[in-house]
C-alpha cells in the first residue's frame, strides 16, 4: 500500500517471503527510491523458503532450485553478488523421484517420474503406462491427452492446476505434476497463472493441439542434443548453503538501504484523505 505526502513516497509491503524481499529490492533501483517498509507477522524473513541443516545435510522446506533459464532470477543473482554460490544440478543424478504410498502394505516407495515426461508434458507414453506412480486409469487418462480438445478462449488466462486437470486429469495433477512444480513456485497451483509461469505448454496446446504432440515436436526438433527428452534438469540452479542464502542476501540487502522491517500483524487498511493507513496489532504505518 502507498501512503504518499508531498515530499516523500512511503511504500509498505505486507508479507517478507521471496516475493516482497523481491518488490522491495525492485523499488530500491528506482531513480527515486521510496521509503519503505515491509510488515512480517513471523520472526524471520523468507516466507517458507528456508533452509534447515541437520549434520552435514542440507534439506529445504519448499524450493530446492530455481529455473536458470528465466533471466529475472539469474539477474537478481548477479546484483545481490551471490553468483559465485550457485551450483548446478549433479549430471550423474539428473531424475526427479516422487514418494509414492500405492505400494501393498502401505510402506511406499520412491519412484522415478516416467521417462520424457517435463513438468507438464508427456513426451513418451510408452513409459507412463509402464510406471506405478498413477494407477491404471490414471496412466490411461495421460495417455489420452492427445485426444483432449484444445481450449478455445486464449485471451482468457487459466491457472496451472485448470491447465493440468484438464489436460492430463485430476490423478496426474495431484500426484506427479503438483509435487514437481511444488519445487519451483511456492505457490497455490490453483492460484499461478498458466501464462505467467508456463507460457511454453499454453503455446503447445495451440500449436499443436495437444501437451504429447508438443513435446514429441519438441524433441525431434532439438535433434538429438542431450536435453532432448526428459525433464531439463540441467536448465535448474541452487546454491551451496540452500536456498536460503538468496533470502540473506536479499535481506542484508534492504537492511543496508535502510528498509524498516517490522514484526507485526496487519490488522486492517484504511482511507485516510489522499494516503493509505495500514493498522497493526500495535502500531500503525
Amino acid at each position: 500500500m502507498v501512503n504518499q505526502s508531498k515530499n516523500e513516497q512511503h511504500i509498505v509491503i505486507v508479507g517478507g517471503g521471496l516475493a516482497g524481499l523481491s518488490a522491495a529490492e525492485w523499488l530500491l533501483r528506482q531513480e527515486v527510491p521510496p521509503k519503505i517498509t515491509i510488515i512480517e507477522s513471523t520472526g524471520r524473513l523468507g516466507g517458507v523458503i528456508e533452509t534447515v541443516s541437520q549434520g552435514e545435510w542440507l534439506m529445504e522446506r519448499s524450493a530446492d532450485s530455481f529455473l536458470s533459464v528465466r533471466p529475472e532470477g539469474i539477474e537478481l543473482v548477479k546484483r545481490l553478488g551471490i553468483t559465485e554460490d550457485l551450483i548446478s544440478i549433479n549430471p550423474e543424478a539428473r531424475r526427479a523421484l516422487i514418494w509414492s504410498s500405492q505400494k501393498s502394505g502401505g510402506s511406499g516407495a520412491l519412484l522415478p517420474v516416467p521417462t520424457g515426461f517435463r513438468l507438464l508434458a508427456p513426451g513418451r507414453i510408452i513409459p507412463f503406462l509402464r510406471s506405478n506412480i498413477l494407477s491404471c486409469f490414471g496412466r490411461l487418462r495421460v495417455a489420452w491427452e492427445r485426444f483432449i480438445p484444445q481450449r478455445t478462449h486464449h485471451d482468457v488466462d487459466e491457472s496451472l492446476e485448470s491447465f493440468a486437470v484438464r489436460r492430463l486429469g485430476q490423478e496426474a495433477f495431484d500426484k506427479l505434476v503438483q509435487p514437481l512444480v511444488s519445487g519451483i513456485w511456492t505457490a497455490d497451483p490453483s492460484r499461478l497463472s498458466m501464462a505467467a509461469a508456463c507460457p511454453e505448454f499454453l503455446k503447445m496446446e495451440q500449436d499443436w493441439g495437444s501437451l504429447t504432440k508438443g513435446e514429441k515436436k519438441r524433441v525431434a526438433q532439438a535433434n538429438g542434443s542431450c536435453d532432448a527428452s526428459g525433464a531439463r534438469y540441467g536448465q535448474f540452479v541452487s546454491f551451496k548453503h540452500g536456498m536460503q542464502t538468496l533470502i540473506d542476501a536479499l535481506e542484508s540487502r534492504l537492511r543496508s538501504a535502510g528498509v524498516l522491517v517490522v514484526q507485526d500483524q496487519v490488522r486492517s487498511l484504511q482511507r485516510d484523505g489522499s494516503q493509505w493507513q495500514v493498522v497493526l496489532g500495535n502500531q500503525a504505518c
